[in-house]
């Protein structure tokens, strides 16, 4: 196999949880799947997220950047493709950055992290200089979605940008949905306040007000899962709401197959995995209209999106499925025909396009 250069691949360890692990972990395994490969991965684990301690962290990435100096030094083509979400994830990574550069190598800036305007504007004068030059030094910086790339265009005047979002690894035959019964929603992520779980609870309480027919399991994990159980219980919800708690593999797909409704009230967002997966069955979703979530939901075809917070708008949104659930069979349709713009070949084609234009414009004469 004639192998052109090598991706140093920088994100974090595969077997931890987070959007990053993920995204790194589906591309690797769709490049395990082609022939004939241009190029191998060369991977470098920065971070547990929440899975290890910071010292865990740390020691990572003292042995991926010993890793990466050796490969720098023994390898002549090397694309560099660095996975950062925003802060110390940031920094962290910077030092593969600085090195990179230093050997002339050239970089691919991928943010995750729906946050980093916000991380940009709070961090000190001289900090702000750093994450600057380094953005509009980097050759290509990925975005995932159209409104990322707007916003970064506005705030630091870059042209490096290319949007590639994040990829449903599995497209599952749609979900067949009951004429008749409860509505069966579901809410699956971390349970943190950006992702709106006040408004996610006291939407099913008006749902459950207005005599409703509906379930909603709650999925995931994070510091307010003792909120939620009490909030349940305060808003005497039990007969309605699930807490399923933690799920993956065979569990996770499952309670996606048992699904009607995805329901995300994010106040924070980038490309929402879960919501890409609900596609990925045929799952109409009801969401808000923020950051790349407009890019896979598209109201009034595949499901509904409203401003963060408008809980009333929430409530009618999810009863107009129940009020006639044949619109679950042609919204989740509309949900599954979407899908394939996102499948994993795609968000794979399109990562090695960058890799290419890249190689050719770094390496092709060499």
């Amino acid at each position: 196999m004639n192998l052109r250069y090598t991706a140093a691949v920088v994100g974090a360890d595969l077997t931890s949880n987070g959007g990053i692990a993920s995204v790194v972990k589906a591309f690797c395994k769709q490049h395990a799947s082609e022939t004939p490969r241009n190029f191998d991965i060369y991977l470098l684990k920065t971070s547990h997220y929440k899975d290890g301690s910071k010292l865990d962290n740390y020691v990572l990435v003292f042995f991926a950047l010993f890793k990466f100096l050796y490969k720098v030094v023994t390898t002549r083509r090397i694309i560099v493709h660095i996975h950062s979400s925003y802060g110390a994830s940031f920094y962290r990574k910077s030092v593969f950055w600085l090195i990179a550069k230093l050997f002339r190598l050239p970089v691919i800036l991928h943010l995750h992290s729906s946050k980093f305007d916000e991380f940009f504007l709070n961090a000190p004068k001289f900090k702000r200089k750093y994450i600057n030059w380094i953005l509009k030094n980097s050759d290509v910086v990925i975005a995932l979605c159209n409104d990322w790339k707007r916003k970064l265009e506005q705030e630091f005047q870059l042209t490096n940008i290319v949007v590639v979002h994040n990829p449903i690894e599995h497209i599952y035959q749609p979900n067949q949905f009951e004429g008749t019964g409860e509505l069966k929603i579901l809410y699956m992520g971390f349970f943190i306040p950006s992702k709106g779980i006040e408004d996610l609870l006291l939407t099913a309480k008006r749902l459950s007000d207005d005599n409703t027919k509906f379930r909603l399991s709650i999925a995931g994990k994070g510091d307010l899962e003792d909120y939620i159980r009490t909030t349940i219980a305060n808003l005497e919800l039990e007969k309605n709401v699930n807490f399923v708690g933690w799920v993956s593999g065979e569990k996770k797909a499952e309670l996606y197959k048992q699904t009607d409704v995805l329901f995300l009230p994010s106040y924070n967002e980038g490309m929402p995995m879960v919501i890409l997966e609900s596609l990925g069955h045929g799952i109409p979703v009801v969401s808000t209209d923020i950051a790349g979530i407009p890019d896979i939901v598209i109201n009034s075809k595949n499901g509904f999106l409203h401003r963060p917070g408008e809980i009333e708008a929430f409530k009618e949104s999810l009863k107009y499925f129940q009020t006639d659930r044949s619109r679950l069979t042609s919204f989740g349709a509309f949900s599954h025909s979407l899908a394939k713009e996102f499948s994993l070949p795609k968000f794979y084609g399109r990562v090695v396009d960058v890799y290419e234009l890249l190689y050719i414009k770094h390496f092709a004469t060499t």
